[in-house]
C-alpha cells in the first residue's frame, strides 16, 4: 500500500473513532488530523467512508444506542 494511501486510511480511522466516541467538532477534528479546512476533511471523509462526518456520527451513535437498548430488555 502506498504511504499516502496508508496515511489517509489511518486518518479516517482516527476520525471515525473520534466521531463515534467523542463530541469533537468536525472543524477541530479536521485541524487535528492535518487538513487545511473542514471542507477538505469532509470531502476526504465522504470519499473514504461513503457518508459525511456528521451523518456518520449520527448513524453510528443511533446504532450503538439501539444495541444498548436491546441488551437492556
Amino acid at each position: 500500500m502506498p504511504p499516502l494511501t496508508y496515511l489517509n486510511r489511518w486518518r479516517m480511522l482516527l476520525a471515525q473513532r473520534a466521531l463515534r466516541d467523542g463530541d469533537v467538532r468536525v472543524g477541530s477534528l479536521a485541524s487535528e488530523l492535518g487538513y487545511a479546512s473542514e471542507s477538505a476533511f469532509s470531502t476526504a471523509f465522504k470519499r473514504e467512508v461513503g457518508e459525511s462526518p456528521l451523518r456518520y456520527r449520527h448513524r453510528v451513535r443511533d446504532e450503538l444506542s439501539a444495541r444498548t437498548a436491546s441488551l437492556q430488555v
